[in-house]
């Protein structure tokens, strides 16, 4: 099998719907997508039981959920939850897919399969569309020349030679970044997933002494990557499509040809409310982006269905 799935969540309705959603679209595409592992990780010392309980659905399909280690939770909070992805199961799959709950598959993603990599660890990404978020009073502005070497310099870490642009930077107003995925969509290899799994904890407790970024986890996986000598690919923004309309007309990004889409913006659909049918039947049938109106369609599907 090619691919598996693993998605952090915390235990709220908001989060159960999305995770549904993407279960459906996964089985809707068929083959082997009907059978792909779907792991999924509960924070905030939740009751797996009642999680379970809450999430019937899930028992007709290889969906396994996980409740993070209190010890775990209590040291990193959300970002601990997020990273729990690293503590096991062992992946069953060549390639396995970190997503963000928030994310569905629109259509096949085998371009993705890293399953025939084995002699090295290779982690794809698309480009996060901004510098990161930076409140911390130990580093450089995350905007300024200074900031990536400064961050990378307490992890006795040099610039690489391959450095990138921010995926909504449209005019190259910001200096030019290490490999800074967006976590909506990440895909690695196994090579890649053991390598970064015993550095995530180090590199987190490091950084929550440098900074108190939001973006702390895709900065440490910017930091794993670097240290593990790990390959980094950039994803094609069709694999992580944002429904912004910035961010799809400087990729090209479309109804058509879009594989996974990210539906972070709220200003036309709110995410939290995707498990209400009322509001789902209730949203506009035209408008500006043709991702809102693609992801409309398919709520309506799986509404209908469920």
């Amino acid at each position: 099998m090619d691919f598996e799935f693993r998605i952090p969540i915390a235990p709220r309705p908001a989060f159960f719907a999305q995770v549904e959603f993407f279960n459906f679209r996964l089985r809707s595409l068929g083959g082997q997508y009907r059978f792909c592992p779907l792991h999924i990780y509960v924070g905030e010392k939740c009751d797996l039981d009642a999680v379970r309980a809450q999430n019937a659905w899930s028992t007709d399909w290889p969906v396994f959920w996980h409740r993070v280690p209190d010890a775990v939770f209590d040291r990193y909070d959300m970002y601990g939850t997020a990273n729990s992805r690293f503590l096991g199961p062992e992946p069953s799959a060549g390639t396995i897919l970190f997503c963000d709950a928030d994310t569905v598959l629109v259509r096949e993603i085998g371009d993705l399969s890293l399953a025939g990599v084995t002699d090295h660890g290779v982690v794809t990404g698309h480009m996060a569309h901004y510098p990161p978020e930076e409140n911390g009073p130990t580093l450089p502005p995350s905007t300024s020349e200074q900031y990536w070497p400064e961050l990378l310099a307490r992890f006795g870490l040099a610039m690489p030679d391959r450095l990138q642009r921010y995926s909504c930077d449209t005019s190259g107003r910001f200096p030019l970044s290490p490999p800074y995925f967006n976590l909506g969509v990440i895909a690695m290899n196994r090579r890649a997933f053991d390598l970064i799994a015993g550095r995530m904890d180090p590199i987190m407790d490091r950084l929550g002494g440098i900074t108190q970024s939001f973006m702390r986890c895709q900065l440490a996986l910017s930091i794993a990557c670097l240290q593990g000598a790990i390959e980094t690919k950039l994803l094609d923004a069709r694999f992580n499509a944002a429904n912004d309309p910035l961010h799809a007309s400087l990729h090209g990004v479309t109804a058509e040809n879009v594989r996974i889409l990210h539906y972070l913006r709220g200003a036309r659909i709110d995410r939290n409310r995707i498990g209400e049918a009322d509001y789902v039947r209730s949203l506009p049938e035209a408008g500006e982006l043709d991702l809102d109106l693609l992801l409309r369609s398919e709520l309506l599907k799986w509404h209908t269905r469920r």
